[in-house]
């Protein structure tokens, strides 16, 4: 079995969303918030491989190049978007141009195995200082506040960073001395550190045991949350009988 995050996710949100996307192979619908989030990402990613020390114009023709212009109501909403992204970037640019590093790497895949089941995913951007490491993970959504979580973490982004955690170890065989999660679209942005403990891997491998072994026996049920109103496949759901 081959598992990422967004699939455990997914099957998380919802199994039967799970059976329709990664069994079915139904498609989703293009989402303009996805087409950002992935441009600030990617324009983040290929910023960070600069030499010391880039212009804002260096960071703004990529921004430029890298823009997805997929699931846009129209050309005005897109518009809107784009220069709220430019905003967005100009914040990070002033914040953090003084401190500047090019990074280790960017959009590195990382692996990992649990028994039989094979873990892939990738982490937005690795430093390196000395021998030591820091993971930083990008959020350009809503921050978790909004949905009721503790501070300005949700069960999600712990789940996705210990993921990263646990294969970053076995990968690189050392665990980082950071894991952050910046929050680069708030008003003020933020950036969270967490810390991990053998509690939480432990938890974390259980939660990816239990996903594995439901896929494995077809246990794909609805699963009615606050999501379903902005799913792709709410026609499909209501027909569904098993």
């Amino acid at each position: 079995m081959k598992l990422s995050f967004s699939k455990i996710r997914t099957y998380l949100e919802c199994p039967l969303k799970y059976y329709f996307i990664y069994i079915l192979n139904f498609k989703t619908k293009p989402k303009s918030y996805l087409s950002f989030g992935k441009t600030i990402h990617t324009t983040l990613s290929e910023f960070h491989k600069l030499e010391p020390y880039p212009s804002f114009d260096d960071l703004k023709k990529i921004y430029e190049d890298k823009w997805i212009n997929e699931g846009f109501l129209d050309k005005q909403q897109e518009e809107k978007e784009f220069e709220k992204g430019l905003l967005i970037l100009k914040k990070y640019y002033s914040k953090n141009i003084f401190n500047y590093n090019k990074a280790y790497m960017v959009e590195k895949q990382v692996n990992y195995k649990i028994k039989d089941i094979f873990i892939t995913g990738f982490i937005d951007r690795i430093d390196k200082f000395d021998n030591e490491y820091e993971i930083i993970e990008y959020k350009t959504g809503k921050n978790a506040i909004e949905y009721n979580s503790i501070g300005l973490i949700d069960e999600n982004n712990i789940l996705q960073m210990s993921i990263y955690y646990l294969a970053f170890k076995y990968q690189f065989k050392k665990y980082p001395k950071n894991i952050l999660i910046y929050y680069i679209s708030l008003d003020k942005d933020e950036k969270i550190y967490l810390n991990f403990n053998n509690n939480m891997s432990k938890e974390t491998i259980k939660t990816i045991l239990n996903v594995n072994n439901n896929i494995l026996n077809n246990n794909f049920y609805k699963k009615e949350n606050e999501f379903c109103k902005y799913c792709d496949f709410i026609k499909e759901c209501k027909e569904w009988k098993r």
